[in-house]
């Protein structure tokens, strides 16, 4: 299993680099007022990371919202019947 890890990694990392080779060109950015040119596989590197982020983020608020019920909401257990207490004396 651990040589599938390792071959698996490692191809991963070779498309990578492919992927970044062949994305080297830089492109124009402009947000809002700031105006600069990178490279189109960063770009695309960076915009993946924070959609990723966004979804964690989008994840994490869903999640809290659906906790499990506070304390005062869950149930008392029954109160004990008088044979109960009357047998444990």
């Amino acid at each position: 299993m651990r040589r599938f890890v390792t071959v698996l990694i490692t191809i991963l990392v070779v498309l990578f680099a492919v992927f970044i080779i062949q994305n080297a060109q830089a492109v124009p950015l402009r947000f809002t007022f700031w105006s600069t040119e990178i490279p189109l596989a960063l770009l695309m590197i960076l915009c993946a990371a924070v959609g990723f982020l966004v979804g964690i983020f989008a994840f994490s608020i869903k999640r809290k919202n659906t906790t499990k019920p506070s304390s005062s909401t869950t149930q008392t257990p029954p109160p004990k019947s008088e044979e109960t207490e009357s047998t444990a004396t």
